[in-house]
Order: C-alpha cells, then structure tokens, then sequence
C-alpha cells in the first residue's frame, strides 16, 4: 500500500501508532508519521534521536522521553560502598603479602585476618554492585510501563 502524506493525516493518532509498530512503513512514511503524530497530540512524542545508545533499535523509534533517574544518591551510595570493598580487597592482599612474608613460623595464622578483611570486602562489593542493579532494574521498569501506556 502507498501510504502518502495526504492518506496519513485521514488517520487516527492510534492508527498511525499501529503502523509505526508493525514496521510495514517505509523510511519516508515513517518519519511523516512521526510527524503527524507529534501535531495531532500537540506534544513532541517522538524525537529524530534516540536517548542513549544502549536501547535497541525497535526502541529508537518508539522511545519518546529522556531517561529519568530518580535514585542519583542511593546509585552514588551503592558505588562508594563498591569501592570501599575493593579497597578492602586490596588492602587485605598487601596485610597477608606483608605479614606471611615476615611471620615465619606463624605463617598459616597470620593468613585468617587478611583472608577475613578479603571476604568482608569482596562482600562489601557484592552489596553495592546488588543495589545499583536493583536500581538500575526499578528504573528501566518504570520506563518500560511508561512506555507501554503510551503504546496501549
């Protein structure tokens, strides 16, 4: 079917969304519209570019809003106890390098503090880069169902 500019603006807004999801428009189609869609509503629904290069290329041309970050603080928070852990890490490392090779006879004794600071550390880090996810993840999460409101 030839979809002009003309047969395009006979369609509902829902309608023009329909085809933009099928993907049977072709390029020049599509960007019309894109355009009729953004008059109809009166808002600018969609953007001639994408908002960051980690979404897919379906997404491109559905995605129409700048991400939002509402955890800026806890992400910061989960970061610094991630590099605390790996502080530790490196620290407990130079402790058992250090006091094994000065122990002598207590060598195997000299290793529990420094393998105990390496776990609490590694645990540490375990716990920040869990968070971020968690955050990451209740991000995209509202994202997706934003998104899918504005489909439906």
């Amino acid at each position: 079917m030839i979809y002009s500019k003309k047969t395009l603006k006979g369609l509902s807004v829902q309608e023009l969304e329909k085809l933009l999801t099928e993907g049977t428009l072709p390029p020049g189609a599509i960007d019309i519209c894109k355009d009729i869609i953004n008059e109809k509503s009166g808002k600018q629904i969609y953007r001639d570019e994408p908002v960051s290069a980690s979404q897919s290329s379906a997404n491109k041309e559905l995605y129409p809003y700048e991400s939002e970050n509402d955890y800026k603080t806890s992400i910061s928070i989960a970061q610094f106890i991630s590099f605390i852990g790996w502080l530790m890490c490196i620290c407990a490392l130079i402790l058992v390098i250090t006091t094994f090779s000065e122990a002598g006879r207590m060598g195997v004794l000299v290793l529990a503090p420094g393998l105990g600071v390496f776990i609490g550390g590694l645990i540490l880090v375990i716990a920040g880069q869990t968070s971020r996810a968690v955050m990451d993840n209740t991000n995209y999460s509202r994202q997706m169902v934003d998104l899918m409101k504005k489909i439906a």
